[in-house]
């Protein structure tokens, strides 16, 4: 998020920053791009699992990932990952998996 360099500070209210959202003209709206976001952590951990066990090879592939159950997800899931060594799929895939983990973390904590 970026602050409107037009505000003159009254309003606090954060703006997407123009440069992270897609200009591709793929999806519905300004938000349409949300990367793994919509991938539901199980799914990421499948995924993670598959990675670990040599069982899912990279570059992911739609029938790779239906192998593994996650044919659902494939479409999230290749629109950002598509053409990623093994490596780099992991790297994602931790980390996203590492900051849900966080969130929920600092949300038990807060209630």
């Amino acid at each position: 998020m970026t602050q409107d360099p037009a505000d003159d500070g009254d309003d606090a209210r954060a703006r997407p920053d123009p440069n992270l959202v897609r200009r591709s003209g793929e999806g519905t709206g300004a938000f349409a791009d949300l990367g793994v976001v919509s991938v539901g952590t199980g799914n990421l951990r499948k995924l993670l699992q598959g990675l670990h066990r040599g069982t899912l090879t990279c570059p992911l592939t739609p029938a790779g990932l239906a192998g593994h159950g996650l044919q659902d997800a494939s479409g999230d899931l290749l629109a950002h990952l598509r053409g990623l060594d093994t490596a780099g799929v992991r790297a994602v895939v931790v980390a996203v998996l590492a900051e849900r983990l966080a969130q929920g973390q600092r949300d038990a904590s807060r209630g």
